[in-house]
């Protein structure tokens, strides 16, 4: 996915991209992929995952860009919760040149009710 944070010196200078587990989703999930950031012309970018609002991951561009960075972690979620990935401006706030990539997959147990793994309706 492609991604850019919002203008220089704005109050958008952070892009979300979030996903909210279902009901379905109850216990230990794998988020895995990378982060890059490809255009050499600013300050680089600032980029960290949250897991309902607890930071579980952060890197943080040097120079002008920031090399593919890989991110692959267990953590628990419950229904309704959210990870955030978040891209952020550089350090200094430039917001030239911080087109990124975000690879990610999240993974997780699924285990479907007990009533669906049933037929209630058979009969011999």
């Amino acid at each position: 996915m492609a991604l850019h944070p919002g203008g220089q010196n704005t109050e958008y200078d952070y892009l979300v991209a979030r996903w909210t587990a279902g009901d379905a989703v109850d216990g230990l999930v794998n988020i895995a992929g990378s982060i890059r950031n490809f255009v050499a012309n600013g300050d680089s970018v600032i980029f960290f995952i949250c897991v309902d609002g607890v930071l579980k991951f952060s890197v943080d561009g040097e120079g002008a860009t920031l090399a593919e960075t890989y991110f692959d972690f267990d953590t628990i979620v419950r229904p309704s919760q959210s990870v955030d990935f978040v891209l952020g401006n550089g350090g200094t706030n430039n917001s030239l040149g911080d087109e990124s990539l975000l690879r990610a997959v999240i993974s997780a147990n699924y285990r479907p009710p007990i009533e669906s793994l049933v037929d209630l309706d058979y009969e011999e």
